[in-house]
């Protein structure tokens, strides 16, 4: 009985364009494990799970012989698959959302510039391979994101005539109602002009340069949600949050040997200081890289 919901979950997620090689072999996989671990043999055993039960009896079981990052593998398969069966109505809640995912050790102070990259490209494939407004829409958004280092309110605040269109200049309104000016470079604008061809065409009178699917302004979690469906497909652990992103195109901005002074005006912060004292680790590990710059010190040496 419940392998007909595991081979139609299957199906749900290739008919809305997950690989199968990718992800849904791994998550078909894992379900797997976990319906002969908890002995499921129909919706009504999962209606009675608990977190508890699922963390105990099947993932701390797990937990001798599988990495942070496998574990959290399951525990992503599950929810995709809970999530599925709550879309279907055939459970009420989802209880694995209740299990703690387990840290990696990685830190995340340091930009994971191969990760970025992995999570641009799949925005940049799932357009080519499915080109309409919303795959566009978060292709642009992540973009603009990494980019510009915009707040999550303040990337969902712009308005469809905001970004100028032969100049790619904007006005932002950040916190305390302070304004910035900010521009979005010239390798980015023709994206833009493309993503405007869709958005232009949606039937909605909302405003706002990024709406919904169903033409209706973005709520706060909206991003994040974005996020996590490309990271799912790109086989990243879902940690990377929209602050990660601004935090991203900060340190990548001080790498490019963009001043302090510069970064902090275009992140909107009060003052340098505050820039310099969150983003200092970027130049404290390019400390060599930056002193060898130094011209002046190579002719007189």
């Amino acid at each position: 009985m419940i392998e007909k919901y595991v081979n139609d979950y299957v199906e749900y997620q290739e008919s809305e364009g997950i690989s199968y090689e990718r992800t849904i072999s791994k998550y078909y996989y894992c379900i797997n494990e976990f319906i002969l671990a908890m002995n499921i043999k129909s919706i009504e055993d999962i209606k009675n799970l608990t977190y508890i039960n699922i963390r105990k009896n099947w993932i701390n079981k797990k937990k001798e012989t599988l990495s942070a990052q496998s574990l959290n593998l399951r525990i992503t398969a599950i929810r995709s698959f809970f999530n599925y069966l709550m879309g279907m109505r055939l459970i009420d809640d989802n209880v694995a959302d209740k299990i703690k995912k387990f840290p990696i050790k990685n830190n995340k102070n340091e930009v994971d510039k191969e990760e970025i990259k992995k999570l641009l490209l799949t925005s940049t494939n799932e357009y080519n391979n499915n080109p309409n407004y919303i795959t566009m829409r978060n292709r642009f958004l992540l973009h603009l994101l990494i980019e510009t280092g915009l707040r999550n309110e303040e990337v969902r605040s712009l308005k469809i005539n905001d970004i100028n269109w032969s100049t790619g200049e904007f006005k932002v309104i950040g916190k305390g109602n302070k304004e910035r000016y900010l521009a979005i470079s010239d390798s980015l604008m023709k994206m833009y002009h493309e993503y405007l061809s869709y958005r232009n065409i949606m039937n909605t009178d909302e405003d706002h340069l990024f709406i919904s699917r169903t033409g209706r302004h973005m709520d706060k979690n909206s991003i994040r949600y974005i996020i996590n469906k490309l990271c799912e497909i790109a086989e990243i652990d879902c940690h990377i949050v929209p602050h990660y992103l601004r935090h991203c195109a900060a340190t990548l901005m001080i790498n490019s040997d963009i001043s302090i002074e510069e970064v902090s005006q275009i992140l909107g912060h009060s003052n340098s200081t505050i820039t310099s004292r969150t983003y200092c680790h970027s130049v404290k590990h390019r400390a060599k890289e930056i002193v060898n710059k130094n011209n002046f010190i190579k002719e007189i040496i």
